[in-house]
Protein backbone atom coordinates (compact mmCIF):
# COMPACT_ATOMS: atom_id res chain seq x y z
CA UNK A 1 0.00 0.00 0.00
CA UNK A 2 1.34 3.43 -0.93
CA UNK A 3 2.17 5.91 1.79
CA UNK A 4 -0.19 8.83 2.28
CA UNK A 5 0.93 11.95 0.47
CA UNK A 6 1.73 15.26 2.17
CA UNK A 7 -1.73 16.62 1.37
CA UNK A 8 -3.39 13.65 3.09
CA UNK A 9 -1.13 14.07 6.14
CA UNK A 10 -2.10 17.74 6.40
CA UNK A 11 -5.76 16.83 5.91
CA UNK A 12 -5.54 14.42 8.87
CA UNK A 13 -4.03 17.17 11.02
CA UNK A 14 -6.90 19.56 10.33
CA UNK A 15 -9.71 17.03 10.84
CA UNK A 16 -11.68 16.95 14.08
CA UNK A 17 -11.61 13.44 15.63
CA UNK A 18 -15.23 13.82 16.79
CA UNK A 19 -17.09 14.97 13.65
CA UNK A 20 -14.40 13.87 11.15
CA UNK A 21 -14.71 17.18 9.30
CA UNK A 22 -12.31 20.09 8.89
CA UNK A 23 -12.02 21.95 12.18
CA UNK A 24 -14.51 24.77 12.74
CA UNK A 25 -13.30 27.16 15.44
CA UNK A 26 -10.63 24.72 16.72
CA UNK A 27 -9.74 24.59 20.42
CA UNK A 28 -7.09 22.59 22.30
CA UNK A 29 -7.64 20.80 25.60
CA UNK A 30 -5.26 20.63 28.58
CA UNK A 31 -3.93 17.31 27.30
CA UNK A 32 -3.06 18.83 23.90
CA UNK A 33 -5.79 17.31 21.74
CA UNK A 34 -7.78 19.56 19.42
CA UNK A 35 -11.48 19.58 18.54
CA UNK A 36 -14.10 21.85 17.01
CA UNK A 37 -15.38 24.11 19.77
CA UNK A 38 -18.96 22.94 19.17
CA UNK A 39 -18.01 19.23 19.10
CA UNK A 40 -16.15 19.30 22.42
CA UNK A 41 -18.92 21.43 23.97
CA UNK A 42 -21.47 18.75 23.05
CA UNK A 43 -19.13 16.07 24.39
CA UNK A 44 -18.77 17.94 27.70
CA UNK A 45 -22.51 18.36 28.33
CA UNK A 46 -23.70 16.76 31.53
CA UNK A 47 -22.77 16.79 35.21
CA UNK A 48 -20.29 13.91 35.49
CA UNK A 49 -16.54 13.80 34.99
CA UNK A 50 -15.46 15.05 31.59
CA UNK A 51 -12.73 13.15 29.76
CA UNK A 52 -10.84 13.80 26.56
CA UNK A 53 -12.37 11.77 23.71
CA UNK A 54 -8.85 10.95 22.49
CA UNK A 55 -6.88 9.96 25.59
CA UNK A 56 -9.56 9.80 28.33
CA UNK A 57 -7.66 12.26 30.56
CA UNK A 58 -9.96 14.24 32.88
CA UNK A 59 -10.76 17.72 31.62
CA UNK A 60 -12.04 20.82 33.36
CA UNK A 61 -14.95 22.64 31.79
CA UNK A 62 -14.00 25.97 30.28
CA UNK A 63 -10.29 25.15 30.13
CA UNK A 64 -10.02 25.09 26.32
CA UNK A 65 -7.65 27.34 24.41
CA UNK A 66 -8.37 28.63 20.88
CA UNK A 67 -5.91 27.06 18.45
CA UNK A 68 -5.05 29.86 16.02
CA UNK A 69 -2.34 27.87 14.22
CA UNK A 70 -4.78 25.08 13.50
CA UNK A 71 -7.43 27.57 12.36
CA UNK A 72 -4.90 29.08 9.93
CA UNK A 73 -3.99 25.61 8.62
CA UNK A 74 -7.68 24.88 7.98
CA UNK A 75 -8.06 28.17 6.13
CA UNK A 76 -4.96 27.43 4.01
CA UNK A 77 -6.22 23.92 3.32
CA UNK A 78 -9.58 25.12 2.03
CA UNK A 79 -7.93 27.80 -0.15
CA UNK A 80 -5.37 25.39 -1.66
CA UNK A 81 -7.84 22.60 -2.47
CA UNK A 82 -8.60 22.36 -6.17
CA UNK A 83 -12.12 23.45 -7.04
CA UNK A 84 -14.22 21.39 -9.40
CA UNK A 85 -17.49 19.65 -10.02
CA UNK A 86 -16.31 16.33 -8.55
CA UNK A 87 -15.61 17.62 -5.04
CA UNK A 88 -17.79 17.23 -1.97
CA UNK A 89 -19.36 20.61 -1.22
CA UNK A 90 -19.00 20.05 2.51
CA UNK A 91 -15.45 18.64 2.77
CA UNK A 92 -13.85 19.64 -0.56
CA UNK A 93 -12.78 16.00 -1.06
CA UNK A 94 -13.12 13.95 -4.25
CA UNK A 95 -16.46 12.17 -4.61
CA UNK A 96 -15.25 8.56 -4.69
CA UNK A 97 -18.25 6.62 -3.33
CA UNK A 98 -21.97 6.39 -3.97
CA UNK A 99 -24.37 5.96 -1.04
CA UNK A 100 -27.16 3.70 -2.31
CA UNK A 101 -29.54 4.66 0.53
CA UNK A 102 -29.30 8.41 -0.19
CA UNK A 103 -28.64 7.87 -3.91
CA UNK A 104 -25.86 10.45 -3.94
CA UNK A 105 -22.09 10.53 -4.49
CA UNK A 106 -20.07 11.13 -1.31
CA UNK A 107 -16.45 11.62 -0.26
CA UNK A 108 -14.46 9.39 2.10
CA UNK A 109 -15.04 11.79 5.01
CA UNK A 110 -18.82 11.63 4.47
CA UNK A 111 -18.61 7.82 4.45
CA UNK A 112 -17.31 7.88 8.04
CA UNK A 113 -19.89 10.42 9.20
CA UNK A 114 -22.97 9.59 11.25
CA UNK A 115 -25.23 10.47 8.30
CA UNK A 116 -23.94 7.53 6.21
CA UNK A 117 -22.91 5.04 8.91
CA UNK A 118 -24.08 1.51 8.06
CA UNK A 119 -25.16 2.43 4.53
CA UNK A 120 -24.22 0.48 1.43
CA UNK A 121 -21.48 2.17 -0.59
CA UNK A 122 -20.18 1.39 -4.05
CA UNK A 123 -17.40 3.09 -6.03
CA UNK A 124 -18.86 6.05 -7.90
CA UNK A 125 -17.67 4.57 -11.22
CA UNK A 126 -19.75 1.42 -10.57
CA UNK A 127 -22.82 3.52 -9.74
CA UNK A 128 -22.39 5.52 -12.95
CA UNK A 129 -22.15 2.30 -14.98
CA UNK A 130 -25.23 0.83 -13.25
CA UNK A 131 -27.28 3.99 -13.86
CA UNK A 132 -26.11 4.05 -17.48
CA UNK A 133 -27.27 0.44 -17.98
CA UNK A 134 -30.64 1.23 -16.38
CA UNK A 135 -31.16 4.24 -18.64
CA UNK A 136 -30.21 2.19 -21.73
CA UNK A 137 -32.83 -0.45 -20.82
CA UNK A 138 -35.46 2.23 -20.26
CA UNK A 139 -34.63 3.85 -23.60
CA UNK A 140 -34.84 0.48 -25.36
CA UNK A 141 -38.27 -0.08 -23.78
CA UNK A 142 -39.48 3.33 -24.93
CA UNK A 143 -38.16 2.74 -28.44
CA UNK A 144 -39.93 -0.63 -28.54
CA UNK A 145 -43.21 0.91 -27.37
CA UNK A 146 -42.86 3.72 -29.91
CA UNK A 147 -42.20 1.18 -32.66
CA UNK A 148 -45.42 -0.70 -31.78
CA UNK A 149 -47.61 2.40 -31.38
CA UNK A 150 -46.35 4.63 -34.17
CA UNK A 151 -47.97 2.65 -37.02
CA UNK A 152 -51.28 2.72 -35.16
CA UNK A 153 -51.44 6.48 -34.75
CA UNK A 154 -49.61 7.72 -37.81
CA UNK A 155 -51.61 10.08 -39.97
CA UNK A 156 -50.73 11.24 -43.40
CA UNK A 157 -51.22 14.94 -42.70
CA UNK A 158 -50.99 15.74 -46.41
CA UNK A 159 -54.41 14.16 -47.00
CA UNK A 160 -56.29 16.36 -44.53
CA UNK A 161 -58.76 18.75 -46.09
CA UNK A 162 -58.27 22.50 -45.52
CA UNK A 163 -61.04 22.35 -42.90
CA UNK A 164 -58.98 19.88 -40.86
CA UNK A 165 -61.44 17.01 -41.39
CA UNK A 166 -59.95 13.75 -42.61
CA UNK A 167 -61.53 13.00 -46.01
CA UNK A 168 -61.40 9.19 -45.65
CA UNK A 169 -64.91 7.65 -45.59
CA UNK A 170 -65.09 6.44 -41.94
CA UNK A 171 -63.94 9.80 -40.57
CA UNK A 172 -66.02 11.85 -42.99
CA UNK A 173 -69.13 9.94 -41.94
CA UNK A 174 -68.36 10.45 -38.27
CA UNK A 175 -67.96 14.18 -38.87
CA UNK A 176 -71.25 14.28 -40.80
CA UNK A 177 -73.11 12.48 -38.01
CA UNK A 178 -71.62 14.79 -35.39
CA UNK A 179 -72.79 17.90 -37.23
CA UNK A 180 -76.42 16.68 -37.58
Amino acid sequence: MAAAGPLQNIKAEVTCPICLELFRDPVTSECGHSFCRECIARHCQGDGDITCPQCQQKLQKGNLRPNLELRNMVEEQTVEEPRGGNLCERHQELLRLYCTEHQTPICLVCERSQAHRGHTMVPVEDAVQEHWETMKKQLEGMESTYGRLHPLVSLDWKHLSPSGVCPSPPHAMADTRASQ
